[in-house]
């Protein structure tokens, strides 16, 4: 592309950690619904997609070859924090599920209460 393609990748890898950042923070802090922040998951998405379509030329091309460096950090950072983003929701997914196997036990001990003992 233009030899400022690898500038622009940088900078929106930033802004996808910036998006992850405030992720894990609403997933820490339990303020909102996951549901309730579909948008800033559509988000990263939508620069993820804008990333991926960003080529890069040979180092001749791409401007600074120092910036490289550069990006392979930022791409770390978002991996990393992506590890972390997807652990949390399997975690609550998981006690999810351990809710619903409670509920839906005492739902069978009440309906067997009621068979049992017929009002």
């Amino acid at each position: 592309m233009t030899k400022n393609s690898l500038g622009l990748k940088i900078k929106i890898a930033d802004e996808i950690i910036v998006i992850n950042k405030y992720i894990l923070l609403i997933l820490h802090e339990r303020r909102e619904k996951i549901t309730d922040i579909y948008h800033v998951f559509d988000r990263k998405v939508f620069l993820t997609a804008l990333f991926s379509k960003i080529t890069i030329g040979s180092t001749e091309e791409c401007g600074d070859p120092a910036l490289i460096p550069l990006l392979k950090q930022r791409l770390s950072d978002i991996m990393k924090i992506d590890g972390v983003i997807t652990n949390i929701l399997i975690e609550r997914k998981s006690e999810m599920g351990k809710k619903i196997s409670m509920l839906e036990k005492i739902s069978n001990a009440i309906k067997a209460y009621g068979v049992s003992n017929p009002a």
